[in-house]
């Protein structure tokens, strides 16, 4: 997978954030609490719709009833767009939408509409779980013993399902 492009808006600390990731290695570089770590929280919600770290709600900015992402990347030599939103709906409650298109040409072309069926079709075209993901592609600050700690067949079995 290669991500091209990123967009954010009212996701925890960014209002309205986009970004363009040129080919190649990046690197995100910046203070702490500069929003690093929220980029990268932004691309596993819009891939895999969890937090990873507390509640969707917490996702949403504070004092804002809605948050949005969308990501572009490409898997094969194919583009493709999943955006996906959180809607606040009371103290605790939340709803998210989600739609995945396929780019060919200029146009973009709908293949899934739904949460269930985007989190379905993403986990078909990454041919990886949000487990293997965070597992095996996204080591989050902090969790790098995670992967070290699992025992030498688990560690088999994950690095055989990534390599197909």
């Amino acid at each position: 997978m290669i991500i091209n492009r990123l967009e954010l808006e009212n996701f925890l600390s960014y209002r309205k954030a986009q970004l363009e990731f040129p080919p190649g290695s990046i690197a995100i570089v910046g203070e702490n609490g500069a929003g690093k770590s929220t980029l990268l929280d932004a691309i596993y919600f819009a891939l895999f719709r969890d937090a990873g770290r507390g509640s969707l709600a917490s996702l949403i900015k504070r004092g804002s009833s809605k948050a949005f992402v969308s990501l572009e990347f490409q898997v094969d030599g194919k583009r493709y767009v999943v955006a996906r939103d959180i809607r606040r709906s009371g103290r605790k409650r939340v709803s998210t939408s989600a739609r995945l298109y396929k780019i060919v040409g200029s146009e973009k072309k709908l293949v899934a509409y739904s949460p269930s069926q985007v989190d379905e079709e993403i986990r078909r075209l990454l041919s990886m779980d949000k487990q293997m993901f965070l597992t095996t592609v996204y080591v989050r600050q902090g969790e790098i013993a995670r992967l070290l700690d699992v025992d030498p067949r688990q560690r088999k079995n994950l690095v055989t399902r990534l390599l197909g």
